[in-house]
């Protein structure tokens, strides 16, 4: 089993997008997702936002910043904060990290 080319398909054009770093310019592609969250016993929902990635494509801290290429009812442009430091999954080849959008 070859899991950098498990890795390519998934995170090739068909699943993911492009990102860039804005503190290095280093570009790399992730997979955008929104989670529905409840608040206050149910009555109220807010979204999470999060990408998941290659964990040695790029390295995110929180507080960074990501340019979205766009998709999925996101504007090419769009620029993302890290909001935490991100979260190792799969043995640590992918990463996880939450996102809050920094212009509408």
């Amino acid at each position: 089993m070859d899991l950098a080319a498990d890795l390519a398909v998934f995170y090739g054009p068909e699943f993911a997008r492009e990102f860039t770093h804005a503190p290095t310019g280093v570009v790399f592609r992730a997979i955008f997702g929104v989670a529905d969250q409840h608040a206050l016993d149910g009555y109220a929902i807010t979204a999470e936002f999060e990408i998941q990635y290659p964990s040695a494509s790029v390295t995110l801290r929180d507080g960074d910043q990501v340019i979205d290429s766009g998709g999925d009812g996101v504007e090419a442009g769009t620029v993302w904060k890290v909001r935490e430091n991100p979260m190792r999954i799969n043995d640590g080849l992918e990463s996880s990290v939450l996102l809050s959008r920094v212009n509408p």
